[in-house]
């Protein structure tokens, strides 16, 4: 009785779990995996959550995203950036993002009526819009938004070696 009573929960631990003897990979956690390899990923409980999960057959440069740093941030709210000022290593990147309701510009230079102005980047964000920028040499780079200069929204960024 006892050995019968052990395959009866064997069996239904079995198919609960979805150890169908099968290579099919969707007897796993997450569905998602194909023959062993599926099966192994669910093994571990839970899945992925929807997320996105490199394959089998995807090339990943551990090294390189390992070494490449997150973006430093930057928030253009309604008539300035926050931070104003921040410091960088050559081959860093900055990512401004709206955060307010006004539209707003990235863009390069000391004043719309200096020399140069944008020539090294000028960008519109509208409401929610994103923009990066990879800096990748080194010194002093002031920017401001065009539309609220005269209120004196403007920022720097100082790229070191």
């Amino acid at each position: 009785m006892r050995s019968t009573r052990f395959w009866v929960c064997f069996l239904a631990l079995t198919a609960a779990i979805g150890c169908d003897g099968d290579d099919d990979g969707n007897g796993n956690g997450n569905g998602n995996g194909n023959g062993d390899a599926g099966r192994e990923a669910g093994a571990e409980g839970g899945g992925t959550d929807g997320m996105d999960v490199a394959g089998p057959d995807t090339v990943v440069d551990a090294a390189a995203e390992a070494s490449a740093p997150a973006p430093v941030m930057v928030r253009a709210t309604e008539h300035r950036f926050e931070p104003m000022t921040i410091a960088i290593p050559v081959g860093g990147t900055v990512r401004w993002t709206n955060v307010g309701v006004s539209v707003h510009t990235v863009t390069s230079g000391q004043g719309s009526t200096a020399a140069g102005a944008g020539t090294e980047f000028d960008a519109q964000l509208n409401p929610g819009a994103t923009f990066e920028r990879t800096f990748t040499t080194t010194g002093s780079h002031p920017y401001f938004c065009r539309p609220h200069e005269s209120l004196g929204m403007r920022g720097t960024v100082t790229v070191t070696p």
